[in-house]
């Protein structure tokens, strides 16, 4: 199967996006493609599947949206759509923390309660909802 040409001004916002990384290598990494591979999409012109460019995009801290389509602002807090998800997952994993404290009958700081949410928002990320809130619960009691 020949490899898919992408257009230009992909190629040149990929380019954009790797110069964030100190060097290719670092860049590599971050995609889970080798050197080479990823010298393929910035000189060559091929065209990084989804997950490739979904890492870049995300290790870069860059709007996967700008990357593909040109369209809306590279920072991805910036975009309303992002905005909205990420506040969602905040309230998700405020309610989780809130729930499980109540449930254990443990009071903590809000500097603990910030770290844990902080924690919550890492394992859905990592693993699922579900996976987090079992976890949750013996870390509050390892906290006391």
């Amino acid at each position: 199967m020949a490899k898919m040409k992408q257009d230009p001004a992909l190629t040149e916002r990929l380019r954009s996006i790797c110069a964030e990384f100190p060097k290719p290598g670092v860049a590599a990494r971050a995609a889970g493609v080798t050197t080479a591979q990823l010298r393929n999409y910035l000189v060559r012109g091929q065209q990084p599947n989804l997950t490739v460019a979904a890492r870049l995009c995300r290790e870069a801290g860059v709007s996967l949206e700008w990357l593909a389509l040109g369209t809306g602002d590279p920072d991805p807090a910036k975009s309303p759509a992002r905005s909205e998800h990420e506040r969602a997952c905040l309230a998700a994993a405020i309610a989780l923390v809130d729930a499980t404290l109540a449930a254990t009958e443990r009071v903590i700081d809000s500097e603990a309660k910030a770290e844990l949410i902080l924690v919550v928002l890492d394992l859905e990320r990592e693993t699922s909802r579900d996976a987090a809130g079992k976890h949750l619960e013996r870390i509050i009691r390892a906290l006391h």
